[in-house]
């Protein structure tokens, strides 16, 4: 799913992947390595001079995730993508915020409002 803001600047984009075998919360720790080398290549591939941030534990649906600034440029203008990973059985979310670095100093209003009320189907 894409939805843009359409009287700004920002896109919010959220994509769901089969897991070959269903998380356990105790393989957290062995996780955000992989989620960190998962960031790293998406970033490579929206700029191959984008930076990730460390990752940052957060909540999504309630449950424990993992996000990672990459900031970038494209069109001469300084972008942050916010990517947010969410392990839920065989189910990996990702959750993309993309955001102009000018806009985003105003507040991430769309970015917000899809954490905060993002939710889990069966």
């Amino acid at each position: 799913m894409i939805a843009r803001r359409p009287d700004g600047d920002e896109k919010v984009v959220v994509a769901q992947f089969k897991l070959p075998k269903p998380f356990r919360p105790r393989l957290w720790p062995k996780a955000k390595p992989e989620l960190r080398k998962l960031a790293e290549t998406i970033a490579v591939q929206t700029s191959p001079a984008a930076k990730v941030a460390a990752p940052e534990e957060t909540t999504l649906a309630g449950r424990r995730a993992l996000s990672f600034d990459v900031t970038y440029e494209r069109n001469g203008e300084a972008r942050v993508d916010r990517l947010i990973f969410l392990l839920v059985g065989q189910r990996e979310f990702q959750v993309t915020c993309s955001i102009s670095l000018e806009e985003r100093a105003a507040g991430d209003a769309a970015c917000a409002l899809l954490r905060r009320t993002f939710r889990l189907r069966a």
